[in-house]
């Protein structure tokens, strides 16, 4: 049986944990570069369902993620372009259409 929505796998006990990991230097701070956020924590499954439907779908096209970085004055709200470090899964090739 394959599972294709966000609520069939709620009710068929189905964990979903994260990881955050941001390399780089930290906001507001001159230190070197450096792993300041490295924690894992178990998503809450019944929040997932309720907040975005039990009918999402988990075969959704184009799901995937950027790793960028970019320089500013965020006081300002002034930034350079970004510069895309790597991509996972399907990303969109024209990222101005987004």
């Amino acid at each position: 049986m394959s599972t294709r929505t966000l609520g069939e796998v709620w009710k068929l006990g189905w964990r979903v944990r994260v990881r955050c990991l941001l390399i780089g230097r930290k906001p507001k701070t001159r230190d070197r570069t450096t792993v300041w956020c490295d924690t894992f924590t178990e998503l809450d499954m019944k929040t997932l369902v309720w907040t975005r439907g039990e009918a999402m779908p988990l075969d959704r096209p184009n799901v995937g993620a950027l790793a960028f970085k970019r320089s500013g004055d965020p006081n300002l709200g002034q930034f350079n372009d970004a510069t895309i470090i790597k991509s996972f899964g399907e990303v969109p090739a024209n990222l101005d259409e987004l």
